[in-house]
């Protein structure tokens, strides 16, 4: 356990700090957003979670007394930079997405993090769902449809790029599911692999997020090199790289001072703040349209993540 994990706190302090998570979570989606709307490539705002992230896991890896990074297996790092590569994929999904339609819905797709993991569990660990997330697996997908039919109708007004908007933003939407839930997925089977009797994770946690966060930092700072456009506003750049910096690693620390809670209690609210929050902000903040499938989308999104993680396997 790291300091992050012991810190004494009640049960309704608790839930406050996971509300307090979603809504730093959140500012990645407003950073993306603020981006796109001053022509600033997103994975320049990436470039600044990267750097925090390996700053901030780097320490927690090599920097503390008790640093696990020396003895971390391999497969923990491999794990981790698996997943930094999605993520790393997520960061130009979010900005292709922008092309064909708003920026809630993908939002909405990134936070359906639990469908990946739930079937690796299923196919690989040997796992089963109960009722409760039967429903949110349902619910999630009732979600990326919602979403989908209404940038199609958009489409048909002429409010967007014609069928590609339709068949091409889909397509990014479950893309976005599968990538952002990698990382649970890594989670799971490290739980299930022991290291001298002792499951990897959470024993090796951080070492995991340092080899995410620095996998996804090398991508965007090679793909900001390479084809990235030179930001028109330098500052606006740099604003909206450290929010979704700060955004990022508050967030993964939070979530693990929330795990503690009964159940999946504290994900659960991470995830709805994080989604209500975000979409709101986006939305509200810049103006975008929203139309009833925008609500029903949100609406499924957070449902999804309540019955997944509130259900007795959450």
């Amino acid at each position: 356990m790291t300091w992050v994990e012991t810190m004494p706190l009640s049960d309704h302090m608790l839930i406050l700090v996971a509300v307090a998570g979603g809504v730093a979570f959140s500012a990645i989606g407003w950073a993306y957003r603020a981006a796109a709307g001053a022509g600033i490539p997103t994975c320049h705002v990436a470039v600044g979670m990267g750097l925090a992230g390996v700053a901030w896991f780097g320490w927690r890896a090599f920097g503390t007394p008790d640093a696990p990074g020396v003895s971390a297996p391999p497969l923990v790092w491999i794990w981790g930079v698996a997943n930094g590569l999605a993520q790393g994929c997520c960061v130009y999904l979010y900005q292709a997405g922008l092309r064909y339609g708003p920026f809630a819905p993908l939002w909405c797709a990134g936070n359906l993090s639990f469908v990946t993991p739930a079937v690796f569990a299923l196919w690989f660990l040997g796992e089963s769902l109960d009722w409760t997330q039967g429903l949110a697996m349902a619910s999630a997908a009732l979600c990326v449809v919602a979403a989908a039919m209404g940038q199609r109708r958009s489409a048909e007004n002429g409010l967007a790029g014609g069928w590609k908007s339709w068949t091409i933003y889909p397509a990014m939407l479950c893309a976005l599911v599968i990538f952002t839930g990698l990382c649970g997925a890594g989670l799971k089977h490290l739980a299930a692999v022991r290291h001298g009797g002792v499951p990897l994770n959470p024993m090796f946690n951080d070492c995991f997020m340092l080899g995410m966060y620095a996998a996804l930092l090398a991508w965007v700072a090679v793909e900001s090199a390479l084809h990235g456009e030179r930001p028109i506003s330098r500052g606006r750049a740099f604003a909206c790289a450290a929010a979704a910096g700060a955004g990022s690693v508050t967030g993964m620390t939070l979530t693990a001072l929330v795990s503690r809670l009964p159940g999946g209690t504290g994900f659960a609210v991470i995830s709805v703040c994080s989604v209500l929050a975000g979409s709101l902000v986006t939305s509200f903040g810049f103006g975008e349209r929203r139309t009833g499938a925008w609500w029903v989308t949100v609406g499924l999104a957070a449902v999804s993540v309540v019955l997944f993680h509130l259900s007795s396997g959450g």
